[in-house]
């Protein structure tokens, strides 16, 4: 069963996914690697696409704060999936 997790045919539900995170002391996030990638570079280039849409538009101040918070997210999400690659 496992084997066709790691092939993408299947995905585990909550109780099986969280049982062998209990067993085998694995992050979840190391049985989804693949999908959490592809997630995080998804999220990654609609938060640039925004921040290049708000600063196009001349920001007034609401603006200017979520760019401000669309950065520090961005800056978040990197900082993580360097760490995450590292180990």
């Amino acid at each position: 069963m496992v084997s066709r997790w790691e092939q993408g045919q299947r995905t585990p539900d909550i109780y099986t996914l969280l049982g062998y995170h209990v067993l085998f002391d694995i992050p979840v996030e190391l049985m989804f690697a693949r999908q959490k990638n592809t997630l995080v570079d998804t999220i990654n280039k609609r938060i640039t696409e925004r921040i290049e849409y708000l600063k196009g538009n001349r920001p007034d101040g609401q603006a200017l704060k979520r760019i401000e918070f669309l950065g520090s997210t961005l800056t978040r999400l990197n900082d993580s999936a360097d760490v995450y690659e590292a180990n």
